[in-house]
């Protein structure tokens, strides 16, 4: 299962078209943000080039779903960020139990 990408021209603000930024690689994301490579998959990744955002299957499932987001370093290298932890499973959870 390889990753979604941002490809081909992207828009800005004005509308204009500019070349794709350059974006981690789903290695990377995997690696950075500790999943193993084993279990966790990228299912897409999108950013500026500057700051990303990686949708990641966190073991597989398909349930547990996080957003990571890394912020590429002045050396090129994109340290992680934030994630979205584990809200996936519980809201999951609650709906098919129907408790809130």
């Amino acid at each position: 299962m390889g990753p979604a990408a941002v490809t081909g021209p992207a828009l800005t603000r004005a509308g204009d078209e500019v070349d794709a930024p350059e974006l981690p690689s789903a290695e990377t994301i995997i690696v950075v943000d500790g999943w193993h490579p084993r279990y966790a998959g990228v299912l897409a990744v999108a950013g500026s080039g500057v700051v990303a955002f990686a949708l990641v299957d966190t073991n597989g499932d398909g349930v547990e779903v996080d957003v990571d987001q890394l912020i590429r370093g002045e050396n090129g290298h994109w340290p992680a960020g934030m994630t979205s932890g584990e809200g996936g499973q519980g809201v999951l959870s609650d709906h098919r139990t129907g408790h809130p």
